[in-house]
C-alpha cells in the first residue's frame, strides 16, 4: 500500500474575521490544584492538545494569538513539528516541570487520532499529580460533554479512519489503548470547562469565546504564581505568520521576544541546516558526505568554513548562524564535548530550540547516547578536560537535553550502514522542511484542504500505477489544486515532473519539448536529444518505468497529449502517479480514467469565497465592518470562480469605501456571467501606460520568455519592470520560470478588449494576432494608421498577398513580428515599411535589403533570420541608426557586415550561419555596449579584426565552425567575456597568449579544433574558467599552468589522439588549484595513454571519470582515494587486467562499468563493500566467477555478465541482493542458476538468453513477485517450473 500523507502536514491559509454569531455555553472550570507556593520556573505556561486538521489553522490559532497577547509563553504541535512522528509526549514537553496549564481543544476529530488520545491520557495522569499538578481546561468544540459521556461513537471512529491513515505508524492498538482512552475522556468530560455549541451556525461571538478562554488559563496561571498579565500589548493588526508586539512602559518581560519565537513562522532563516561538529573527527568524512547529500537536494547548509578562527570562544557568524538556520543537526562524536567551541555551540542550539522553535536533530557518531546523557566512556573524557571553566553545568544540562532527544545513532541506525542513515537523515529533514516552508507562492489556499484531502483519498491505495484527472472549468483551481498537492505529497516519490500549460507550450514547440522536460525533471539529466514523438515514447518508458514518480500534467486538452507523456501505466513504476488536469472530461474518459478517478473540481462555496476575497482585498489587515456589505457583494458576483475573487480583490486592495460603492455600482450594471467584465475592472484601474503593456501582453506574448518580452516592451517606450511588477500585483500576471504567464480568461478579456475598440474594422483595431484576419488586412490592404502592433506566425493564403504597399497607411505601426514566416514568402516584399516601427522581426524577408523609403531611425530590434539581405541599405544609402540595439541577420545572404559606426548602440549581434559572410568590418570595435557576438556557422570567414579587443562590455562570443585561424590577439582585452565558444575552428592552430587576461573567463570550449597543437603556458590566468573542452582537438599534452587552475569542475579531452603519457599529471595534480574543485575528468579515446600517476587519487571531488577505449593495462591504487567518485567508465579497456583492491573504498560508487574489457578476468574479492553501487555492467569480459561477497551491494540494480564465456557459476546468494531488478547473464556459460534468486524481491528483468550451459531454472521461480520477464532462448532448458504460468517467457 501507499501512504502519501504528510503526519500533520497543512495548507496553509489566511482566515479572515466573520460576524455569524455563534450561541456559547460557558463552564467555569476549576481543576484540580496543589499548593500555590511559588514553584520553579516552568518551560511553557500553557501547552495546547488539538487534532490539527480539525482546529489548526482557525480556531487553536485564535488561541495562540490571545495568549501571547497577555504573554503567556505557550507549546503547540507548530508546523516545525507534526503528532505524527514528532508528537509532544516524545519530544518531552508533558512532565512535572514543562508547564502550568493544558488546553484541550477537543473536537469531533480529537478522537480519530491516536495520538491525541495518548496526550490526552498522559495529560490526565499529570493532572493527579501530589504536588504541582498539571491544571486542565477542557475546550469543547462543537462537542457535546453529555455526547460524550453517553455515546460510544468515538471509538469504532477510532478504528474506521485509523486503519487507512495511521496504520503504519502506529500498528494496531490493544484493547488496552482503548480502554485508557475511554477512560481519559470520561474523566475529562467530568472536569468543568468551556462548551462552544453545535446548534449555531453564525461566529461574531467567536472573538468572545476566544477571549474567555485566555482570560480563564490567565486566571488560573495567576493562581499558581501570580503571573503578571499586563507584560505585552499588541502593536500591530493580527495576521497569522507574523505578529509585533513591545513590552509596556516600565513592564520587563523575562519571556522571548515574539519576533524571535515567530522566526521560524516567518520562514525568514537563512540556512535549512545548520551543523554542529568536531572537525578533527567527522569534517572529511560523515559531515563531508552528509553536507553533500543535503547541497544535492538543495538543502542549503551552512558552510562551516575550515578557515574560520577557533579560538576559546564561538565565533558571532556562527551565533548568526545558528539563529539563522531552521534546523540543526548534532553530530555527537568522542572528542566533541572536549571542544568548548562545540559545547558553547550546542547551548545556543538549544536556547534557540526553546525560545523560537529551532529544530534539533542529534547523531551519535562514534558514541551511545547514554555516554553523551552520562558523560562517560571517552566522550565523558573529553569533556572532563574542561572541568576549571564555570560552564560546567550549562553544559551538562544542553547534553542531557540534547542526548534525549529523538535521532540517530550510527551503530545501530540501518543496520550500521553509514550511507543508508544519511539518505534517512536528508529524507527527515526534507520532510521537517516541507512541514514549516511556504511550498507554494500564493499564500492563500482558501479551501483547497478538502479538496486535497478529496484528491489524496484517490491517490492512496496500492502500489499499482494510478491515473487520476482532475476536470472543471477555467479558472476554477485545477492548477491551484494539482501545485499545492505536488507540493504536499512529491517527497514520497524517487522523480517528480510538474508540466504546466501542455495546450499552448504543446502548439508552439510540440510534444517532443514536453518529453524532452519530462525527461529531464525526472533524471535531473539535460542533454536528451528527442527527435520525434515516437522516439520521445521509447525514451520515456526506457528511463521511467523503473521509478517511482510522480507527474503532473496540467491544462490537457487533446488525448494527443496524453498518449505522448503518460501512454500507459506500464510507462512508470511501481507505486507512480500521474495527476491531469483538464476541461474536457472526454480527454479523460478515452484514456480509460473514468469513474471514482475523475475528480471535478468544484467552486467555492460563500464563506470560503468570502475569506479568498479578503485575503486579496485587506491582505494583512482586519476589515471594518463597513466593508463587509461590500465585500458580499464581490462574492455574489463572482459566483465561486477563485479567478475573479483574486482578481476583484488586488483591484479594491487599499482602496477607500467610496472607491468601493463606486466599483460596486459598475458591477450592478453587468450580468452575473459576464465574467470578462467582471475581469476588466481591473484593467480599467490600470494607467494608460499599464494597460497598454497589459493588451501588448494578453494579445502576443502569454507565455513567452521574460527577457525576449522585456526587449520588445521597452523598444516600445515601456517600462517592462515597473508594468509586470503592477500587473503581477493586480494578479493580471504571473512569472514563473522566467516565462509570462497568464490566465485563459485574463487573455481573452486583453483581446475582448481590442475587438470591442473595433468590432468591424479589422484595419483599424489597435493590435492584430489572428492569421487569418491578418491575411485579410495585408491582402485587401485595409490596413489603417490606428493599427499599433501585429504579432503573428504563418500566414495563410501567403500566396495571394501583395506586400508591396500592404504597410503604406499603418503610419503608426511600431511592432512587427512575423516570426514563424513560410519559407518562400510573396516575390513582391514591402517598397514601404511604418518609420514609427520599434521592433521588426521577419523571418525569410524576401528583399537583399529593407525599403529605401524606410528610414528606421526609431528602431530599436530588428531581426531577419533566413532571409536574402545582403546589406541593410542600399549602397548609395547611408543611414545611422542610433537606437538600434538588437540585430540578428543568422542565415542570411549577408556578405559583409554593416559599417558599424551607423548602429553604434548595439548590444546583441547574431551574424550565424552566414555562410557568404567573408569578413567583419573593423569598425566592429566601435560597440562599447555589445554583449553578445554570434559569428557560428560562418565557414567563409577565416580572419577577425584586431579592433575585436575594443569590446569591453562583450560576455559572450560564438566563433564556432568558423575557418578562422588565429585569434586576434586585442582578445585578452575583453575582460568581461564569460563564454569563449571555438567549437570546430578546425583551421586554428593556436590560441594567443593574451588569452590569459580573460579573468571572467568561464567556459572555454575547444572541441574539435584539430589543428589545435597545444594550449597557452600561461593558461593558469583563466581565474575564474570552470569548464574546459578540448575534445576531439590535436592538443598533444596538457600545460603545467592547468594545475593551477581552481575553479575548473569540468575537463574533457575525450578523443583526442595524440596526448601521449608525458604529461606531468603530478603537476596537474598538485596540492592547490585543479584538485579543489574538478568533479568531471573525461579520458575516454586518448589511445597514446598507457597509464595513469598515483596523483590521480589527489582530486577528491571528482565525482565522474571516464577512462573507456583506452590502452591502459592498470589504475592506480590510488583511485581508492577517490571518495566522491559516482561515474566509473572503463567501457572497451581492453588491455586492463585487473581492478585495485582499493577501489572498494569508493563508498559513493554508483556505476562501474567495464563492458569489453576483455583482458579482466576477476572482479576484487570484497566487491560488496561498494555499498552505494546501482549498476554493475562486466559483460563480454573473461570473468570467471562473481565474488560472493555482491551479496551486500544492496542498492545494486542492474547486474550485467552478458557474454560473458568464461562464467559457469553464479554466487549463491545471489537473492540477496534486495534491490536487483535486471539481471543480464545472456550469451554466458553460466550452468546453474541458484535457488536463492527465488527470494529477490525487486527483480523484474531475468535474461538468459544463449545460455549454452543451462538446463533448468529454480522450481519456485514465481515466488519473485515482482518478476514481469524471463528471457531462455538458445538455452538446454527442456522442462518449465510449474509455477511459472503467467509469465512472459521468451
Amino acid at each position: 500500500m501507499i501512504n502519501m500523507r504528510k503526519p500533520g502536514n497543512r495548507i496553509r491559509k489566511c482566515i479572515v474575521q466573520t460576524d455569524d454569531v455563534k450561541t456559547l455555553t460557558y463552564h467555569f472550570f476549576i481543576a484540580s490544584m496543589a499548593s500555590c507556593s511559588p514553584r520553579p520556573r516552568k518551560m511553557f505556561d500553557v501547552i495546547l492538545s488539538y487534532y490539527g486538521r480539525g482546529s489548526r489553522y482557525n480556531f487553536v490559532d485564535d488561541i495562540l494569538y490571545a495568549l501571547e497577547r497577555r504573554g503567556v509563553s505557550t507549546h503547540m504541535d507548530d508546523i516545525s513539528a507534526y503528532k505524527a512522528q514528532l508528537s509532544i509526549l516524545s519530544q518531552g514537553i508533558f512532565d512535572s516541570s514543562s508547564s502550568s496549564v493544558a488546553v484541550i481543544i477537543f473536537c469531533r476529530d480529537y478522537s480519530t487520532t491516536p495520538k491525541c488520545l495518548d496526550e490526552l491520557v498522559k495529560i490526565i495522569k499529570l493532572s493527579k499529580a501530589d504536588e504541582g499538578g498539571l491544571i486542565v481546561l477542557p475546550v469543547f468544540y462543537y462537542v457535546d460533554p453529555l455526547e460524550l459521556q453517553n455515546s460510544d461513537w468515538t471509538f469504532p471512529e477510532i478504528r474506521r479512519r485509523s486503519s487507512y491513515r495511521f496504520s503504519e505508524a502506529f500498528g494496531a492498538y490493544s484493547e488496552r489503548n482503548v480502554k485508557l482512552w475511554k477512560q481519559a475522556i470520561l474523566e475529562l468530560t467530568n472536569l468543568q470547562g468551556l462548551t462552544l455549541s453545535k446548534n449555531n451556525t453564525t461566529g461574531s461571538d467567536d472573538h468572545h469565546f476566544v477571549e474567555e478562554i485566555a482570560e480563564t488559563v490567565i486566571r488560573n496561571l495567576g493562581r499558581r504564581s501570580g503571573f503578571d498579565e499586563n507584560v505585552v500589548e499588541l502593536v500591530k493588526p493580527h495576521t497569522k505568520n507574523a505578529r509585533s508586539l513591545k513590552a509596556k512602559s516600565g513592564v520587563h518581560s523575562s519571556k522571548p521576544s515574539m519576533d524571535d519565537s515567530l522566526k521560524l513562522q516567518n520562514f525568514g532563516w537563512t540556512y535549512d541546516v545548520f551543523l554542529s561538529f568536531r572537525g578533527e573527527d567527522t569534517r572529511k568524512n560523515f559531515v563531508d558526505h552528509l553536507r553533500a547529500a543535503l547541497e544535492g537536494y538543495e538543502i542549503c547548509t551552512f558552510n562551516d568554513n575550515e578557515t574560520l578562527d577557533r579560538g576559546k570562544s564561538i565565533a558571532p557568524e556562527l551565533l548568526r548562524a545558528i539563529e539563522e538556520s531552521a534546523i540543526s543537526v548534532i553530530i555527537f562524536s568522542k572528542n566533541y564535548a572536549s571542544s568548548t567551541w562545540c559545547l558553547d555551540e550546542l547551548v545556543k542550539i538549544m536556547s534557540c530550540r526553546k525560545k523560537s522553535g529551532h529544530i534539533v536533530f542529534p547523531v551519535f557518531y562514534d558514541v551511545s547516547p547514554s555516554d553523551v546523557r552520562k558523560q562517560e566512556g571517552l566522550f565523558g573524557e573529553g569533556f572532563a578536560r574542561n572541568y576549571k571553566t564555570d560552564k560546567m553545568e550549562m553544559w551538562r544540562e544542553a547534553l542531557v537535553e540534547a542526548a534525549n532527544l529523538s535521532g540517530w545513532d550510527l551503530k545501530t541506525a540501518a543496520n550500521g550502514h553509514e550511507a543508508t542513515c544519511i539518505k534517512d537523515i536528508v529524507k527527515k529533514i526534507q520532510r521537517e522542511l516541507n512541514q514549516i516552508t511556504p511550498v507554494t507562492v500564493d499564500d492563500n489556499l482558501i479551501g483547497l484542504e478538502h479538496r486535497i484531502e478529496e484528491v489524496i483519498s484517490l491517490l492512496d491505495g496500492p502500489d499499482d500505477v494510478c491515473m487520476i484527472g482532475i476536470w472543471g472549468m477555467g479558472g476554477a483551481g485545477k492548477t491551484t489544486l494539482a501545485r499545492a498537492l505536488f507540493d504536499e505529497i512529491s517527497y514520497h516519490f524517487e522523480g517528480t515532473s510538474f508540466l504546466d500549460n501542455i495546450r499552448e507550450i504543446s502548439q508552439q514547440y510540440g510534444l517532443q519539448h514536453l518529453q524532452k522536460l519530462l525527461l529531464e525533471d525526472v533524471t535531473k539529466e539535460d542533454d536528451f536529444r528527442v527527435r520525434s514523438v515516437v522516439d520521445g515514447k521509447r525514451m520515456l518508458i526506457k528511463r521511467l518505468a523503473r521509478k517511482k514518480i510522480f507527474l503532473v500534467l496540467d491544462d490537457v486538452d487533446a488525448q494527443s497529449h496524453i498518449e505522448a507523456l503518460a501512454g500507459a501505466i506500464t510507462w512508470f513504476g511501481k507505486g507512480s502517479r500521474v495527476l491531469i488536469t483538464t476541461r474536457d472530461e472526454h480527454v479523460l474518459v478515452r484514456h480509460g480514467i473514468k469513474g471514482k478517478n475523475i475528480y471535478k473540481i468544484s467552486l467555492l462555496n460563500d464563506n470560503e469565497a468570502s475569506q479568498l476575497f479578503k485575503c486579496y482585498a485587506f491582505k494583512r489587515s482586519i476589515p471594518s465592518k463597513e466593508y463587509d456589505e461590500a465585500s458580499q457583494q464581490v462574492v455574489q458576483y463572482a459566483t465561486g470562480l477563485p479567478l475573479t475573487l483574486k482578481v476583484l480583490g488586488s483591484f479594491l486592495c487599499g482602496k477607500s469605501l467610496a472607491e468601493w460603492t463606486s466599483a460596486l455600482n459598475k458591477l450592478k450594471k453587468i450580468p452575473e456571467k459576464e465574467t470578462m467584465e467582471i475581469l476588466k475592472i481591473s484593467y480599467d484601474s490600470l494607467d494608460h501606460e499599464y494597460q497598454e503593456a497589459f493588451l501588448h501582453i494578453a494579445c502576443f506574448f502569454r507565455g513567452w520568455e521574460k527577457d525576449v518580452v522585456f526587449r520588445i516592451l521597452e523598444s516600445c517606450e515601456f517600462y517592462p519592470h515597473i508594468v509586470t511588477r503592477v500587473l503581477v500585483q493586480k494578479s493580471l500576471i504571473n512569472i514563473s520560470n522566467e516565462h509570462l504567464l497568464m490566465h485563459d480568461l485574463i487573455q481573452e478579456m486583453g483581446k475582448d478588449i481590442v475587438r470591442r475598440m473595433q468590432p468591424d474594422e479589422l484595419g483599424r483595431r489597435s493590435r492584430l494576432w489572428d492569421p487569418h484576419e491578418v491575411a485579410d488586412v495585408l491582402k485587401e490592404n485595409t490596413g489603417k494608421e490606428e493599427i499599433k502592433a501585429i504579432v503573428v506566425g504563418n500566414l495563410h493564403e501567403v500566396e495571394s498577398i501583395n506586400m508591396s504597399e500592404a504597410f503604406k497607411n499603418m503610419r503608426k505601426l511600431r511592432l512587427l513580428y512575423f516570426h514563424a514566416m513560410v519559407k518562400e514568402m510573396t516575390p513582391h516584399g514591402p517598397e514601404y515599411l511604418p518609420n514609427e516601427l520599434r521592433w521588426l522581426t521577419w523571418k525569410h524577408f524576401s528583399l537583399g535589403s529593407l525599403p529605401e523609403s524606410f528610414h528606421a531611425n526609431k528602431l530599436v530590434g530588428l531581426e531577419m533570420p533566413h532571409s536574402k539581405i545582403e546589406q541593410l541599405w542600399d549602397r548609395r544609402e547611408v543611414k545611422v541608426l542610433h537606437k538600434l540595439k538588437f540585430l540578428d541577420l543568422s542565415y542570411s545572404k549577408l556578405t559583409k557586415t554593416p559599417d558599424f559606426n551607423q548602429i553604434p548602440n548595439l548590444e546583441r549581434l547574431n551574424l550565424g550561419c552566414c555562410f557568404n559572410l567573408l569578413e567583419v568590418h573593423t569598425s566592429i570595435g566601435v560597440l562599447q555596449r555589445l554583449v553578445y557576438l554570434s559569428l557560428f556557422g560562418c565557414s567563409n570567414l577565416k580572419h577577425l579584426p584586431e579592433s575585436l579587443g575594443n569590446l569591453v562590455c562583450l560576455a559572450e562570443l560564438n566563433v564556432s565552425h568558423c575557418m578562422i585561424e588565429e585569434l586576434p590577439r586585442t582578445i585578452g582585452n575583453l575582460c568581461n567575456l564569460v563564454q569563449l565558444n571555438l567549437t570546430y575552428c578546425e583551421n586554428l592552430k593556436s590560441l594567443p597568449n593574451t588569452i590569459s587576461r580573460l579573468c571572467c573567463l568561464e567556459t572555454l570550449d575547444l572541441h574539435h579544433c584539430s589543428n589545435l597543437k597545444e594550449l597557452p603556458e600561461n593558461l593558469d590566468g583563466l581565474e575564474r574558467l570552470e569548464y574546459l573542452i578540448a575534445s576531439s582537438s590535436g592538443v598533444r599534452h596538457l600545460p603545467d599552468a592547468i594545475s593551477r587552475l581552481k575553479c575548473l569542475k569540468t575537463l574533457d579531452l575525450h578523443h583526442c589522439l595524440r596526448i601521449e603519457t608525458p604529461l606531468n599529471l603530478n603537476a596537474v595534480y598538485s596540492e592547490i588549484g585543479i584538485r579543489q574543485n574538478l568533479a568531471y575528468l573525461n579520458l575516454s579515446c586518448c589511445i597514446q595513454l598507457k597509464e595513469f600517476p598515483e596523483s590521480i587519487g589527489d582530486l577528491k571531488n571528482l565525482s565522474k571519470l571516464d577512462l573507456s577505449h583506452n590502452t591502459i593495462q592498470e589504475l592506480p591504487s590510488s583511485i581508492g582515494n577517490l571518495t566522491k567518485l559516482i561515474h566509473l567508465n572503463l567501457t572497451y579497456c581492453k588491455n586492463l587486467e585487473r581492478l585495485p583492491i582499493t577501489i572498494v573504498r569508493l563508498k559513493d560508487l554508483k556505476t562501474l562499468q567495464l563492458h569489453g574489457c576483455i583482458s579482466v578476468e576477476s572482479l576484487p574479492e570484497n566487491i560488496g563493500q561498494l555499498e552505494s553501487l546501482e549498476d554493475l555492467i562486466v559483460s563480454s569480459t573473461s570473468i570467471r566467477s562473481i565474488p560472493n561477497s555482491i551479496r551486500r551491494c544492496k542498492h545494486l540494480k542492474d547486474l550485467n555478465v552478458h557474454d560473458c564465456k568464461s562464467l559457469t557459476y553464479l554466487p549463491p546468494a545471489l537473492g540477496d541482493m534486495e534491490s536487483l531488478e535486471v539481471f543480464r547473464a545472456s550469451n554466458s556459460a553460466i550452468m546453474v542458476i541458484p535457488d536463492s534468486i527465488c527470494s529477490s524481491k525487486s527483480l523484474r528483468v531475468l535474461d538468459l538468453r544463449g545460455c549454452f550451459n543451462l538446463q533448468e531454472l529454480p522450481t519456485y521461480l514465481s515466488n519473485i513477485e515482482s518478476l514481469e520477464e524471463i528471457y531462455i532462448s538458445g538455452t538446454r532448458v527442456s522442462e518449465l517450473p510449474p509455477s511459472i504460468d503467467g509469465f512472459k517467457v521468451t
